[in-house]
């Protein structure tokens, strides 16, 4: 566990060296640092579970149309969701009643509305 104002500088060096940048965040709740995450525009998220329950930062997420990589099983140890199938606490992902369900941030790539 870290805190993103520790990850930043290297992260920052590593972009300017043009390395591409994945960030993994929204598994646990860190006020502040998902919205630092997005404004730092990565070329790749993973997870996002948290990311998407709020309003503001999944507007900003769909906005940037950065692609998210999920992996379920993390999620279930994180205790991100609970069961996968959206009836627990953690519960799954979101569905914006437009056609498109995220479940729980996956399969958004540069063209998702």
């Amino acid at each position: 566990r870290g805190c993103w104002a520790t990850f930043y500088p290297p992260l920052a060096l590593a972009r300017q060296l043009g390395l591409p940048i994945t960030l993994h965040c929204g598994e646990v709740i860190t006020p502040g640092e998902e919205a630092a995450m997005l404004y730092f525009r990565p070329e790749r998220l993973g997870h996002c579970v948290k990311t998407v329950r709020d309003e503001e930062l999944w507007r900003q997420l769909r906005k940037t149309g950065t692609p998210v990589e999920l992996c379920i099983t993390s999620n279930v140890i994180t205790d991100s969701i609970h069961g996968g199938n959206g009836g627990g606490g953690g519960g799954g992902g979101r569905n914006d009643n437009d056609g498109s369900s995220n479940g729980g941030g996956g399969g958004m790539g540069k063209g998702a509305k």
